[in-house]
């Protein structure tokens, strides 16, 4: 973003080690003055004039050192406001990172990261403001990295890269709470099911349904939701029964409408109707990132041919 910025503190780091070693010439010579002298240095002209040359350009020195270590301290500063905009994008990679586990073939190189970023750098909406400059490079970034990498998925695999994109950014802000997530992408283990609670409603609601629930019950924001279940089953059976549950999760039974966050009522709908868990997930990224996130792009033949290279070749992966 700031070469020159870069380059000026490496050129203050060259001339500092010089004045450093200019001082240490200059300190070796008052030592062999000194040495050499005879008799009362006083009396010797040479050696005097030796140490007032040797005293005005050591002071020229400690000036040229605090000017610099002034210079190095606001170009430092002012690479510190970037700081932000290096943290989200180390979230960014790991997100991407973290594809592997999906599918093997997910792997992506730091150098080939690198390469879109600077990109993003140049292509991006300049502005004077710090600020407002680093929120163009996020968006512009965030949004290129992903049409970068949805090129090289499985359709079947892209909700599941938005949804990676948005856990991690949640992660790395501190808002997402890891057992809640771990519920919701392996559900919970009970090790004994005869010492859950009795099913309130087996009419409606299935045995494992029930002892998802009762997992879900040994979460902070959930304790109590069994009960909760168990003394109005009516009223839960009404968002079980809906043609679009996951658009009445607000209209849960209070407390739950209130007390639960978005990502929260996810894990709720997966208790209760885990078959329209995939709507939901998508409203959900759509309302934390954008809508853009969840509408992967068609396959941009002449951008990916733009993108390669001599050493970056295009390989078609032909699946039923």
């Amino acid at each position: 973003e700031r070469p020159d910025l870069e380059e000026e503190k490496n050129n203050l780091v060259i001339e500092g080690n010089a004045n450093r070693k200019q001082l240490k010439e200059i300190e070796d010579r008052i030592l062999e003055t000194l040495g050499s002298a005879g008799g009362s240095i006083l009396e010797d002209a040479t050696a005097i004039k030796i140490l007032d040359d040797a005293k005005k350009l050591s002071n020229e020195i400690e000036a040229k050192q605090k000017v610099a270590a002034e210079t190095e301290q606001k170009i430092d500063e002012a690479r510190e406001g970037y700081r932000p905009v290096a943290y989200r994008t180390s979230l960014l990679f790991f997100c991407i990172s973290d594809l592997a586990a999906v599918d093997p073939m997910y792997q992506y190189s730091l150098n080939w990261f690198i390469e879109l970023f600077v990109r993003s750098i140049n292509d991006s909406d300049p502005d004077s403001q710090l600020e407002k400059r680093m929120a163009n490079l996020n968006e512009y970034f965030q949004f290129f990295l992903y049409n970068n990498v949805c090129r090289s998925l499985f359709e079947k695999d892209k909700l599941i890269f938005s949804l990676l994109l948005c856990v991690k950014l949640m992660e790395g802000y501190g808002r997402l709470n890891h057992a809640e997530w771990k519920w919701l992408i392996v559900g919970g283990i009970l090790l004994d099911a005869s010492t859950a609670p009795k099913n309130p409603g087996p009419e409606w609601l299935t045995d494992q349904s029930w002892l998802d629930f009762v997992t879900l019950g040994e979460l902070p924001a959930f304790a109590g939701i069994c009960d909760a279940i168990a003394n109005a089953p009516d009223a839960w059976r009404e968002i079980y029964d809906a043609v679009a549950p996951e658009e009445k999760l607000h209209q849960l039974p209070e407390p739950w409408s209130e007390k639960l966050n978005s990502f929260e009522l996810l894990l709720m709908l997966k208790a209760i109707r885990p078959d329209k868990l995939i709507p939901a997930i998508i409203a959900f990224v759509a309302e934390e990132i954008g809508q853009k996130f969840v509408e992967p792009p068609p396959f941009d033949l002449a951008g990916s041919y733009k993108d390669s290279g001599p050493s970056i070749p295009l390989v078609f992966v032909l699946s039923p």
